[in-house]
């Protein structure tokens, strides 16, 4: 399973969504996610520090994936307008698996 994963790789998940409170916890509880959601982002302000598409009449993110270093800096970045194209937990997983063991083979 993906998350048991992620969780031997000590791969912590975090959402941010532009929904309200109210609806960012309904899609949780709907989704069942067990990670932390935080909400209430402005669409075009994290558009502009990130790089994300956003759809400027509904005022609404596509989808961005950020894969952070320990450090907490963007290590690698995911955008997507599409339904394709999105990073996923394995697809999170497969790169730090991939990093991890180019380190070490240089160490």
């Amino acid at each position: 399973m993906q998350t048991e994963l992620l969780k031997k790789l000590e791969i912590q998940v975090v959402a941010m969504s532009v929904d309200s409170l109210e609806k960012a916890a309904e899609t949780v509880k709907g989704l069942k996610l067990t990670f932390p959601v935080g909400y209430g982002l402005d669409a075009k302000t994290f558009s502009a520090q990130t790089g994300a598409f956003y759809d400027a009449k509904a005022l609404y993110l596509h989808a961005a994936g950020f894969l952070l270093k320990p450090d907490g800096k963007v290590f690698n970045a995911v955008y997507s307008s599409l339904a394709l194209g999105r990073f996923g937990p394995g697809d999170a997983a497969s790169l730090v698996e991939i990093v991890r063991s180019r380190e070490q083979k240089q160490a």
